[in-house]
């Protein structure tokens, strides 16, 4: 919002050569204020849309449990836990 606000004196100025940059702010603008428009507004909706959507033609209705997806399972590694539980060895010179 900063930058399309900071294109407006570019946009309306007067002076000589202000020709050449006056297409420039005007794009730069409009680019600006689409994509926002795009990201804060469109891509929402969208996905409220086909997300009410999903659930609607769901078969099923099966609750996903995030907290036991979460858990991690890994498997140790050996090398790396044997490692581990060695003793350090100190260096006496």
């Amino acid at each position: 919002i900063a930058m399309v606000i900071a294109m407006v004196p570019i946009a309306f100025a007067q002076g000589d050569g202000s020709d050449m940059n006056r297409g420039l702010a005007i794009v730069i603008m409009g680019g600006l204020t689409s994509s926002l428009f795009l990201t804060l507004i469109i891509v929402p909706v969208v996905y409220a849309v086909f997300d009410g959507l999903g659930r609607r033609f769901r078969k099923g209705d099966k609750k996903v449990d995030y907290a036991e997806m979460m858990v991690a399972d890994y498997d140790e590694n050996d090398s790396y836990v044997s490692e581990i539980n060695q003793p350090k060895e100190e260096n006496e010179e």
